[in-house]
């Protein structure tokens, strides 16, 4: 039973590489870290190229939160 949480855990980080990958391909996507705390999941995203991930005025990081 654990064997099949840790193998959906691996799916979401797959699916979740892949959309970053696709969204942040200009700013060069390198890997993404997920932090699970008790009160915030936190995605931590390296990039070559900050400033495209952010964008002007962080429109781009509003826009991959929602």
């Amino acid at each position: 039973m654990i064997e099949k949480h840790f193998v959906q855990q691996g799916l979401k980080k797959m699916e979740l590489d892949s959309f970053l990958a696709k969204e942040l391909d200009k700013a060069g996507f390198t890997k993404a870290d997920i932090v699970k705390t008790p009160m915030v999941t936190r995605i931590i995203v390296n990039v070559v190229r900050p400033g495209l991930a952010i964008g002007r005025s962080g429109q781009n990081i509003k826009n991959l939160t929602e």
